[in-house]
């Protein structure tokens, strides 16, 4: 195989005003070793918090950063060509951040990112952004994440609204008199974030005739399939 190369990182090289909370996201041409994805071959080096001794012996943090340090933070893996690294802690707002990934060519450190065959990524990457003001505790009009995906936290979620779901009943075919409703939503459902015992149900006849009944023996079921619910009423007389 051949030397793993960087395809793609977020935030880019000389991004401005990156989102705080955000993660490091790397991408390559070929999977990855993941146990070569560690903290002594990727930093992110940022602001140290700096303290200062008052006169009165009380510990303060000082208001500037005096110093840089490595950011503490955990490796995950979406896909293998993919890892993506989550900082333990928030980053400062208006700070300058370096990204260093440790490849072929290094001096000082002799392991670096391999894929699984052996071969050290191409060449060790160092790239710089700056973090602005705006923090990510509400979803970005376009959310850069699908909506399903583990890295996306509760507070990340957009919020849909009415107008977004589709109601589509299902045609009857043949002598099958099972009614099928579907609802779409714009993006996949998590099962577990709704009761179905809470989706309510109503018959009711289409004309207001007194001699037109709706059955009582009616029964629903719900499930989830994807981006849609499909609720399933049987009981129907014949």
């Amino acid at each position: 195989m051949s030397a793993p190369v960087l395809v793609s990182m977020s935030p880019a090289a000389a991004e401005i005003d990156v989102v705080l909370g955000t993660g490091i996201e790397v991408a390559f041409d070929q999977p990855i070793d993941p146990t070569t994805v560690n903290a002594s071959t990727f930093s992110l080096i940022g602001p140290s918090p700096a303290e200062i001794i008052t006169p009165e012996n009380l510990i303060k943090a000082a208001p500037v950063s005096t110093g840089r340090a490595a950011v503490p933070g955990k490796f995950s893996f979406p896909s293998p060509d993919q890892f993506l690294f989550t900082p333990a802690r928030p980053l400062e707002p208006n700070a300058k951040y370096t990204v260093l990934i440790v490849g072929a060519g290094a001096t000082l450190v002799l392991s670096g990112v391999k894929n699984p065959a052996g071969d050290m990524l191409a060449q060790s990457i160092q790239t710089t952004f700056q973090t602005g003001t705006l923090a990510l505790n509400a979803a970005p009009p376009t959310a850069p994440l699908p909506w399903n995906d583990p890295r996306v936290q509760p507070w990340m979620r957009p919020q849909i609204e009415p107008s977004e779901i589709k109601v589509h009943p299902r045609a009857v075919v043949g002598n099958d008199i099972t009614q099928v409703i579907e609802l779409v939503f714009p993006a996949p459902i998590d099962p577990t974030s709704f009761d179905a015992a809470d989706i309510g149900i109503s018959v009711d006849p289409l004309v207001n005739d007194p001699l037109v009944a709706v059955p009582t023996n009616l029964q629903s079921t719900v499930q989830v399939d994807g981006n849609k619910i499909i609720v399933t009423i049987t009981g129907w007389t014949s």
